[in-house]
């Protein structure tokens, strides 16, 4: 009898042992799915709750940081490249090259050197659609600013016609124009063209840019702009627009970031009075997402 107790107890005892192992077994293994659910939300420096639809931070070394969907419109594959020296907050950025006497781009028809993500789907512009979106722009010491003509750093773009919004340095300044028209038709109606100055141009450093948009064409009390901007020395963002009212056509958009300067398009260059012959540069952390922690362009 006391044999059979003995026994009972034994078999007990090991089952006992292998429930409690089994339970350890799980917990560490849900500790380690965890720490490593954080440690990638760390690495993309975003929450855990990852509605990001579009991270271009270069970290990779390529040119369209790992979308098939990122493309360009360049003069020739070297005025667009990766770069190590000048990065952000990883190891990489992009920087983009344009010189005067460039060819003009045989699609776009223009002078720019511009990456673009007309074909990510996820990322496009819609009437109606609230979004967040993260830049930052590294303009260098070597830059000399061109008067009355427009540099343009990063555009809104709408498909097939003008821009919804475009960041521009133009005089001392880093300026944001946008434009709207209120008919439901794109192609009819009349194109109102607005300005802000987001921030002085300081050369030589990052500047960080955090958008909320609610996208709207209509004159109806929806649309709304807010921008928030800092150094890359600054520990804070100050909020340097807030605009409620229409900021688009009504037609789909897409992104497009790096130079484009009109004043050379080749129907313009022979009144152009500037001395500028070249320009540089670098851009990091594109990002569109749904909330101003995802696409911190700074983290």
């Amino acid at each position: 009898m006391q044999k059979h107790i003995k026994l009972i107890c034994f078999i007990l005892l090991i089952y006992s042992c292998e429930k409690t192992e089994l339970i350890q077994l799980d917990e560490k293994t849900t500790t380690e799915k965890g720490n490593f659910s954080i440690k990638s939300s760390q690495s993309k420096n975003f929450s855990m709750t990852n509605t990001v639809v579009m991270d271009a931070n270069y970290n990779n070394g390529l040119e369209n940081s790992g979308y098939s969907e990122i493309g360009a419109n360049i003069p020739s594959s070297s005025r667009r490249s990766v770069d190590f020296n000048i990065p952000r907050t990883g190891s990489h950025s992009i920087k983009h090259k344009l010189y005067i006497t460039d060819p003009e781009d045989p699609i776009a028809g223009s002078m720019r050197a511009e990456s673009h993500n007309v074909d990510l789907i996820s990322a496009r512009i819609t009437p109606g659609q609230t979004r967040y979106y993260g830049l930052s722009i590294y303009i260098p010491s070597s830059w000399v600013t061109d008067g009355i003509y427009d540099d343009i750093l990063f555009q809104w773009k709408g498909f097939n016609g003008a821009p919804f919004m475009f960041i521009t340095q133009k005089h001392d300044d880093i300026i944001l124009r946008y434009n709207y028209n209120t008919n439901p038709d794109p192609n009819s109606g009349t194109i109102i063209k607005k300005s802000k100055v987001l921030a002085p141009l300081t050369k030589g450093r990052w500047h960080d840019f955090r958008f909320r948009v609610v996208w709207q064409y209509a004159d109806n009390g929806l649309g709304r702009i807010e921008v928030d901007h800092k150094l890359d020395t600054d520990t804070n963002y100050v909020r340097v627009f807030n605009y409620i009212g229409p900021n688009m056509f009504n037609k789909d958009g897409y992104l497009k970031w790096g130079i484009y300067k009109p004043a050379w398009d080749k129907n313009q260059v022979n009144n152009y009075t500037g001395s500028v012959t070249q320009r540089i540069v670098w851009h990091d952390n594109v990002r569109v997402g749904s909330s101003w922690q995802e696409i911190d362009p700074s983290l």
